[in-house]
């Protein structure tokens, strides 16, 4: 007869019991009070007057640079190469893109637009005209780690992105 008892409590008793007690969990009575875990806030709502800034995009890796030996040279997006003029070659966003590069070495920074596709070296993520190293202090090196910010795309590639595009940086 114990043995019938026994399982059926496991039976019956085993899974009221577990019920109970998960309804316990969230509830607590004590002297009386019934306490009870708060539930999680929903998030405060950003206020009325705060200004939104559009998300940027940001890359860090290793710059280059290229100059004399283009010079004059068509470049990918048709346009003759002036190692005299703030561009540079990147190989992913849109050409006429306008990029903020600074140099994480000595925290100079330019602005340049993107007229070009490279570079071609692995591991390097943007390759930039004479004049933008320069401003950069980085003609000696040839190469210096960056930081590379989206300033604005052209028209073409805003109308891409709204419209579900997937253009990556």
């Amino acid at each position: 007869m114990p043995k019938r008892v026994l399982f059926s409590f496991l039976i019956v008793g085993l899974p009221g019991l577990l019920l109970v007690q998960s309804c316990v969990s969230s509830a607590v009575q004590r002297e009386g009070v019934l306490y009870s875990s708060p539930s999680p806030s929903p998030p405060l709502p950003a206020p009325k007057n705060a200004v939104q800034k559009p998300p940027t995009t940001a890359q860090v890796g290793e710059a280059s640079w290229y100059g004399p030996g283009f010079q004059g040279e068509e470049t990918s997006s048709g346009e003759i190469y002036d190692q005299h003029k703030l561009t540079a070659a990147h190989p992913t966003l849109p050409e006429g893109t306008k990029v903020k590069v600074t140099n994480l070495e000595n925290n100079e920074s330019t602005t340049v637009r993107v007229n070009d596709r490279g570079p071609h070296v692995e591991g390097r993520i943007i390759d930039m005209s004479r004049k933008a190293a320069k401003e950069l202090d980085m003609l000696e090196e040839g190469t210096a780690k960056v930081k590379v910010e989206v300033l604005s795309k052209p028209k073409e590639a805003q109308a891409e992105d709204s419209a579900g595009s997937k253009t990556q940086p």
